[in-house]
């Protein structure tokens, strides 16, 4: 008869408790290979987000107060260390990682994600943005969070890089100087794709009217592939004339192309022999092309979209 070995008993439970004691060793021994690994596994781009072995490397205060990183973060926290801010009560600050900034792309949009606990209801979270140069670059306003004090709440915020942009960090704070306690954990940044919210482009100007009973308006909003799509219906101005490059909207410069401009067909014109575009060029003028006068007060939609010029396109 053949003689076969016995199968061996597995401990799961030893198993998971020599897995966690490797990660506690690693974790306080090569705090910078942890870092780098849970940097990618999470698709952060921005630099040192978990503090882990005690790690503050980049981050500092920007405003009133003071900033470490401490291992006994209030329970029950998500992971096992924290950057601790406290404000002065004297101005508004925030903790940063203004050592250690970050490639963007201008004019995408950024997710922002982090786990706190404030003695306050109010934290703010967003990004400070600069340019090539590293020169500072105005950027949208950092969004301020209501939370419940004294615990763990995670907390995001969805921004575009304005303009110019072309390096950033991450920032966590308050608004008002509060003298508030925070605790942070897991900073991340990532680009996002979620499409911004919509913008109305009414009033429009020149005699356009963009408020049609049954359709919607003219507006417009950053796409999540670098692109701005227009949406909505509007209709030329009553008198009989030739519109064309006749302004309806200029839009706001965030959303301006860098060349241009970029035109595309319109639709729903009752008109046949007719074939007008609508364009936009780099300093946001909206207007229309082969337009004739026979298409006085005519509703026509101008669902399209046009590219920022920094989506990959190649240009020439």
């Amino acid at each position: 008869m053949p003689r076969y070995q016995h199968a061996q008993t597995f401990d799961i439970v030893r198993s998971v408790r020599g897995a966690q004691n490797d990660i506690r060793s690693l974790q306080i021994q090569n705090a910078g290979v942890v870092r780098k690994s849970l940097n990618q596994s999470a698709s952060a781009i921005n630099y040192n987000p978990y503090f882990w072995g005690m790690d503050d490397t980049g981050w500092n205060v920007a405003g009133g107060g003071t900033f470490a990183v401490v291992s006994d973060p209030p329970d029950p926290a998500p992971f096992p260390y924290a950057g601790l801010y406290v404000n002065d009560a004297v101005t508004a600050g925030a903790m940063a990682t203004s050592s250690a900034v970050h490639p963007v792309v201008a004019r995408q949009q950024y997710m922002i994600q982090a786990w706190v606990n404030s003695s306050g209801t109010a934290v703010q979270i967003g990004a400070d943005w600069y340019n090539s140069a590293m020169g500072v670059v105005t950027g949208p306003t950092n969004p301020t969070v209501t939370v419940t004090p004294n615990t763990w709440t995670p907390i995001q915020a969805i921004i575009s890089a304005p303009a110019g942009a072309a390096f950033a960090n991450p920032r966590i704070g308050v608004a008002t100087a509060t003298g508030d306690i925070m605790y942070v954990q897991s900073v991340t940044t990532m680009p996002s794709n979620i499409p911004g919210v919509w913008n109305d482009m009414r009033p429009l100007l020149n005699s356009f009217v963009g408020t049609i009973a049954g359709q919607y308006p003219p507006q417009y909003r950053l796409s999540a592939d670098g692109y701005v799509d227009v949406a909505g219906w509007l209709k030329t101005p009553p008198t009989t004339g030739n519109y064309n490059a006749v302004n309806f909207f200029n839009i706001a410069s965030g959303f301006r192309p860098t060349t241009g401009p970029h035109s595309w067909l319109v639709t729903g014109v009752a008109d046949g022999a007719a074939s007008p575009k609508v364009s936009v060029d780099a300093s946001g003028n909206f207007f229309l092309n082969f337009l004739p006068a026979s298409l006085a007060q005519t509703t026509i939609s101008i669902y399209g979209r046009y590219p920022l010029d920094s989506s990959g396109l190649i240009l020439s």
